[in-house]
C-alpha cells in the first residue's frame, strides 16, 4: 500500500505544478518548498538523533530523491515553453513531459518503498 501512498502524493504535486506552470511562480515555489523542507528536516533528524550516522541519512534520501526530484523539477520547468509556443502551446506540448514525470515518480515510489529503507539499513549495519 505504502507505494500507492507516495505515488499519489508525488503525482498530486506532479499535476499541480504542470496544471500551474502557467503562473511561471507556483512551480518554482514548488520545488523551492520541497528543497526547504528536506533541507529543514535533515538538521533536526540529526539533532533528534546525534548518534545516527549522517550517511544513512543520505540512503534515505538519495535512492528515490535522484528520480523523484529531476522528475518534478522537469515539470516545474515546462513553463519555459510558454515563451516558445504561449500558453496553449505549452500544455500540448509539456504533457510529454508531464507523462515521463509520472513514470520517473512511479518509479522513485517503488525504490522509496522497497529499496531505500533496506539500503539504509544495511549501511547502517555496516557501520554498527
Amino acid at each position: 500500500m505504502l507505494p500507492f501512498i507516495i505515488f499519489g502524493n508525488n503525482l498530486k504535486t506532479a499535476v499541480l505544478t504542470w496544471a500551474f506552470s502557467i503562473t511561471i511562480i507556483i512551480p518554482i515555489l514548488i520545488v523551492g518548498f520541497n528543497g526547504g523542507l528536506v533541507g529543514f528536516i535533515l538538521p533536526l533528524a540529526l539533532k533528534i538523533n546525534p548518534s545516527y550516522p549522517t550517511i544513512v541519512l543520505f540512503y534515505l534520501l538519495v535512492p528515490h530523491g535522484s528520480i523523484e526530484i529531476p522528475a518534478i523539477t522537469l515539470v516545474a520547468s515546462s513553463f519555459i515553453l510558454m515563451i516558445k509556443k504561449g500558453p496553449a502551446g505549452m500544455y500540448k506540448r509539456s504533457l510529454g513531459l508531464l507523462f515521463l514525470s509520472i513514470i520517473l515518480l512511479a518509479v522513485a515510489a517503488v525504490i522509496e518503498s522497497f529499496i531505500t529503507r533496506t539500503l539504509a539499513s544495511l549501511v547502517y549495519s555496516i557501520i554498527y
